[in-house]
């Protein structure tokens, strides 16, 4: 490109010094449908996409022509890309061939990473990063925390044990903010991240629509707007140092 003086010539040599970037959709669909989901509205639609059109074999094709070559940076995305049937044939020949991905999920379909998991060697295993959402607004509404439980006890150990690096992307609504013991649960997660010689990052983002008639960001009270930079003040280097965390 003109901005950063990428000619034919030089070419090469800035793909050696940059990994290009290609983002795959793989579904539209996602059954989690969070009810501040940034498309507006819960996704429901079918599980469809053009691997469904060409077929598995034939994407795999064209993907290795589109690489030419190069080690690649895959963004394996959707809707929620876990729940194409195609996703992890996908991602291992991805990671087979030498390249990295890094899947956006909300980590819910153990069983696609309990079988990922059997399927990776150590070496893949580094190339594999997550950004994965935590819906702890979705959960915190429903009876007996029964999901909340089950990602910090079953799901979150279970994506730990099929990446190098995760990113936890946190909505921090008004009823998030207000939980007491929020930085007990983040605490939690740092001392699973260390266990298992993952790299965590959170990244805790503002709520974005409309709630009981109130529009966000814009109508974050002053204490929920002083809770939120105080958690990412806190929470900016989760894996430096538990200790300090926890002061």
């Amino acid at each position: 490109t003109r901005h950063n003086k990428i000619t034919l010539e030089n070419h090469q040599e800035f793909i050696k010094q940059n990994k290009p970037r290609i983002t795959l959709y793989l579904t539209e669909h996602c059954s989690h449908a969070c009810w501040y989901c940034i498309s507006g509205k819960p996704i429901r639609n079918p599980v469809k996409s053009i691997i469904d059109e060409i077929g598995v074999e034939e994407y795999l094709e064209k993907l290795t022509l589109l690489e030419g070559g190069c080690k690649i940076e895959y963004r394996l995305v959707g809707g929620e890309p876990t729940e194409h049937p195609s996703f992890l044939d996908i991602a291992i020949s991805l990671l087979e061939r030498g390249h990295e991905i890094t899947v956006m999920t909300h980590g819910n379909n153990i069983n696609v990473f309990n079988q990922l998991e059997q399927k990776i060697s150590p070496e893949m295993r580094q190339a594999i990063h997550y950004e994965a959402s935590f819906h702890i607004g979705v959960y915190i509404r429903e009876k007996n925390n029964i999901r909340l439980n089950n990602y910090i006890n079953e799901v979150f150990p279970t994506l730990l044990k099929t990446c190098s690096r995760f990113t936890m992307i946190i909505p921090l609504t008004p009823e998030v903010l207000a939980l007491e013991n929020l930085e007990i649960i983040l605490d939690k997660f740092v001392e699973q991240a260390i266990d298992a010689g993952v790299n965590l990052t959170f990244y805790l983002i503002e709520l974005y629509g409309t709630i009981s008639g109130k529009s966000y960001p814009r109508e974050y009270s002053e204490s929920e707007l002083n809770r939120f930079l105080a958690l990412q003040k806190k929470y900016q280097d989760p894996s430096a140092n538990l200790e300090k965390i926890k002061s």
